[in-house]
């Protein structure tokens, strides 16, 4: 069989269309079913729905403007995000509607949702339906690598002009942490200090709220009873003996440091790259690995190291840098992916 090379689509440029009304009512469908069998989440919860009713509402009024700012920890979270935003704030204010104050009974039947930020980087990998997807649920694609202004000035504009938040993660990227928060980049708070300052110039002082929305998983009992025999097949395939009988963290912890073990074996004999010293943290060791691979990659595209890449977690909108809402000012730093 011969295969096709595969070629990168197109990046994508910002755009001001608002999601397509015939798109959120196919989520309203489909949705569901593929939380259920293609992302495997069984059932979603929204708390504090009123409270974010509340937001709305007043952003509807004109007093106030807000962003939401979602937890990171896997790469469901901007398909959960979307469908709570859009979806899942109706359906809990309806659920407990007789509780409601009367000034948010009204706003049961919304029109809630947002408008989310991915990196243009998404639809080269993610082929036509992702970018058919992104296109048609509004996203803004953020280009990395560059000060890109006219996305910066988009995303303020939307915060100004809209009633709806714009909504993205401070986490960059995916932490796999459902229980910790990583480091958190400074973009989702810039983009709010420049909304208020632009508006402020306007004579429209209004305030600016950043809601932060934690996303978090609960496992059904059957996964649990799952695991061990995964961290088998897992022990097996990296060469380690059946742990069975030992505590799961313990037999995790193993397979971390084998796996780190492989890494630093496989950079060595490729790259003749030295591991950490003998006796080093696995966060050292792993940042070893990571300062490696990156500093190969620099040398491919012939970019210049940029210093120290600081902690160990990926990020993004890294060349979005600082702007000051209008003119601009051109300042390197780390912005914020709804990925």
């Amino acid at each position: 069989m011969k295969l096709k090379p595969w070629t990168a689509g197109p990046l994508l440029e910002a755009h001001v269309e608002r999601p397509r009304p015939w798109f959120l009512a196919l989520v309203a469908i489909v949705a569901p079913v593929y939380l259920k069998l293609a992302l495997k989440v069984r059932t979603v919860r929204l708390k504090g729905a009123e409270s974010l009713a509340e937001l709305y509402r007043e952003a509807r009024d004109g007093k106030c403007r807000f962003l939401v700012a979602f937890r990171h920890p896997g790469d469901a979270d901007p398909h959960i995000v979307f469908w709570s935003l859009h979806r899942q704030v109706g359906k809990e204010l309806k659920r407990d509607r007789a509780s409601l104050r009367p000034d948010l009974q009204n706003l049961v039947e919304g029109p809630f949702g947002g408008r989310f930020v991915s990196g243009a980087e998404i639809p080269l990998w993610g082929g036509p339906a992702v970018r058919w997807a992104l296109r048609n649920a509004g996203t803004v694609p953020v280009t990395h690598g560059r000060l890109d202004r006219s996305t910066l000035d988009y995303l303020v504009r939307a915060i100004t002009d809209e009633a709806t938040p714009v909504v993205l993660a401070p986490e960059g990227q995916v932490s796999y942490h459902s229980g910790a928060v990583q480091s958190l980049d400074a973009g989702v708070a810039r983009l709010a200090l420049w909304a208020a300052e632009r508006m402020s110039a306007k004579g429209d002082s209004v305030p600016v709220h950043l809601v932060p929305l934690a996303v978090d998983y609960r496992f059904v009992p059957r996964a649990h009873a799952r695991l061990p025999k995964f961290v088998t097949k897992l022990e097996r395939r990296c060469g380690l003996p059946d742990g069975s009988g030992r505590e799961i963290c313990e037999r995790l912890d193993q397979l971390w440091e084998r796996l780190v073990g492989i890494a630093e074996e496989q950079y060595a004999r490729v790259y003749n790259q030295k591991p950490a010293p003998e006796g080093s943290s696995t966060r050292l060791r792993i940042q070893t690995l990571i300062e490696g691979a990156l500093a190969r990659v620099e040398a491919f595209y012939g970019i210049a190291p940029a210093g120290d890449h600081g902690p160990v977690v990926p990020y993004a909108l890294g060349g979005l840098g600082q702007f000051d809402g209008d003119a601009g000012t051109d300042r390197r730093g780390a912005g914020d992916n709804g990925n």
